[in-house]
């Protein structure tokens, strides 16, 4: 009995390590409709008081991406905050948050006039996207292999039942 508690308290270890602070939750669900009120949010946290080094780079890509939509520049701090969520995210994040953050930069940069490093940010940002895509292309071609070896599989022991089937209807006819 010991060890399956064990196995879901690993479980649930693991599971629990992705979660990100609730307020920064919050804060991504209405940046996009409300991004004054998403600052708000961010004003009340202390971004040194976020636990792990992920809330802290997602912090720093929400306030950049809500103080972007509500004023449409990024200010210097913010774009330092900005530039540490990037370069979080090329390490360690999933490529949807790379993406989404090299996006937000060059958006910023070339805002600014700052067309070269814009491009240089969009450049990046599709990078991560074909490399999402190619990895999606890889899934689905595993998903319809699997799926054709089962079919196979299954298309077999159908044809192997009904050959056993006939046999055994032909001993029975024979006796």
């Amino acid at each position: 009995m010991k060890p399956r508690f064990a196995c879901l308290f690993l479980l649930f270890a693991l599971f629990s390590c992705g979660r990100t602070h609730p307020a920064l939750q919050d804060v991504s669900r209405i940046i996009e409709t409300h991004p004054d009120s998403a600052l708000l949010l961010l004003d009340g946290l202390r971004r040194d008081d976020l636990a792990s080094e992920r809330d802290r780079a997602e912090y720093d890509f929400l306030s950049a991406e809500a103080f972007y939509r509500a004023y449409y520049f990024l200010d210097d701090d913010t774009e330092a905050a900005l530039q540490r969520a990037c370069f979080y995210f090329d390490a360690n994040g999933p490529a949807m948050d790379r993406m989404r953050a090299w996006e937000l930069m060059g958006t910023a940069q070339t805002a600014v006039g700052r067309y070269g490093s814009g491009m240089a940010s969009f450049r990046k940002a599709g990078a991560v996207a074909r490399e999402m895509e190619r990895s999606r292309n890889r899934t689905g071609t595993f998903a319809l292999l699997l799926a054709a070896i089962l079919a196979t599989l299954v298309l077999y022991f159908r044809a192997r039942k009904i050959q056993t089937e006939r046999l055994l209807e032909e001993k029975e006819a024979e006796n």
